[in-house]
């Protein structure tokens, strides 16, 4: 993979009362089917619960977005949601996906 970056992950918190975080992430083209989404995001989503001690992470995705929903489904979170054309995107609107986990669901 060099010096190249795969592409970008992040951790939205929410309020402190209600332990929330949003995670989002985008590998770039080049670098998909290589592991680096999954590993990315199993990573964040053990720090958002071991460091911040949130007690629910959840993320978003298109309902056309396959691969995203693996990476969701592969480490433990559940479909929670699908709001009907939710987000506007390439000329039409989009159903959007919310997938989430709890502390208490997570992988060890």
């Amino acid at each position: 993979m060099g010096d190249k970056r795969a592409g970008i992950i992040s951790l939205e918190l929410g309020d402190r009362v209600d332990r929330n975080g949003e995670i989002g992430i985008w590998v770039h083209p080049e670098f998909h089917g290589r592991g680096c989404g999954i590993i990315a995001s199993r990573l964040l989503v053990n720090y958002a619960f071991t460091e911040l001690n949130l007690h629910r992470v959840y993320a978003r995705t298109s309902a056309e977005n396959e691969a995203s929903q693996s990476v969701w489904e592969e480490l433990g979170f559940r479909q929670e949601a699908k709001m009907r054309d939710h987000t506007y995107q390439r000329g039409s609107f989009q159903d959007v996906f919310y997938y989430g986990i709890l502390q208490s669901e997570r992988e060890r």
